[in-house]
């Protein structure tokens, strides 16, 4: 637990299994923004939201190991994403 933010953050990307752990589940909320779409017939942004979200979570993992610093900056912009994504939940809902 001594391992600061900045080195988490900016650490060696895990590889591709751990990235296409996160691909799939971003999948499955791109499936569920489709479902909500055609069969509902009412799109739900948060779905879709929270697919582009675990596309952020991915690629920094399926980066070579040279990339770190892109791989951390990626990995704050799912951050910054996700904080934005539950203030606008709490302050719509």
């Amino acid at each position: 637990m001594s391992e600061s933010l900045r080195e988490r953050l900016f650490r060696e990307p895990e590889g591709p299994s751990k990235g296409l752990v996160w691909i799939s589940f971003a999948i499955v909320f791109f499936g569920l923004h489709l479902y909500s779409d055609a069969l509902e017939d009412s799109a739900s942004g948060l779905w879709l939201v929270l697919g582009v979200l675990f596309v952020l979570i991915a690629v920094p993992e399926l980066l070579p190991s040279e990339y770190q610093y892109v791989a951390g900056v990626l990995r704050t912009v799912a951050i910054a994403i996700a904080v934005l994504v539950l203030l606008y939940n709490s302050i719509v809902f």
